[in-house]
Parts: C-alpha cells; structure tokens; sequence
C-alpha cells in the first residue's frame, strides 16, 4: 500500500495536526519525542484501595444462633407462643 505524503502534509496543515514520515528508527524516534514533548504532563495519583467489610460472618452466625435458640425452645414449655 503506497502512501502520498503531500496529501498527508496537507491534511496535517489543515486539521492543524504535524506530518511525521518514520522511514528509519531515528526519524521514527524524533517524531515520537517531539510528540511527547507536546503532550501533558501530569502526575498519577493511586488511590488506596480499601476492600468492602464484609457482612456475611455476622449475619450468618447470628442466624445460627437464632436456629439453635428456636430448637432448644422447641423442646422446652415454650413450644408455641400463647
């Protein structure tokens, strides 16, 4: 696939853009840092990731107790409310 590289410059004059032509690694890494140098630089910021509490533990001991509390009045006087 042939490339026309004047109407490549004229797309890049008019959509305000730069026309690199990368025929080697060093033409290749000069239109690359002069890209990179245009661009912003900003700094990451990470932001700790503080895992979900988890629910599941209490709520499941809790019911097991509940289960256990309602066989051992099954057996008692207790067996049906009045």
């Amino acid at each position: 696939m042939s490339v026309n590289p004047a109407t490549l410059r004229s797309i890049a004059s008019l959509t305000g853009g730069e026309f690199f032509r990368a025929t080697d690694y060093e033409s290749f890494d000069r239109g690359f840092q002069s890209v990179r140098s245009k661009l912003d630089k900003t700094k990451r910021v990470e932001i700790e990731h503080v895992p979900d509490k988890q629910m599941f533990v209490p709520l499941a001991i809790l019911a097991v107790v509940l289960l256990g509390l309602d066989l051992l009045l099954s057996h008692t006087r207790l067996r049906r409310l009045p």
